[in-house]
């Protein structure tokens, strides 16, 4: 939410200062971050643990004492 927050501002400077280039390459990078990030997550979405490695209820009877 920071980034596009950001994006967002970068952007209304970048036209209300006519385009100078660094914040165009600013603007760029940031957008290039959101895509990171969106990407990231949506691949993340998809992780799912290994059956062995999910948690595994506890038997008293070989519980160690």
């Amino acid at each position: 939410g920071g980034l596009f927050a950001l994006q967002v501002m970068v952007g209304a400077f970048n036209v209300w200062y006519a385009f100078p280039d660094a914040l165009t390459v600013a603007h760029t990078v940031i957008a290039s971050c959101v895509w990171s990030a969106l990407s990231s997550a949506a691949i993340l979405t998809y992780y799912a643990p290994a059956p062995e490695r999910a948690a595994q209820p506890l038997n008293k009877t070989k519980a160690i004492a």
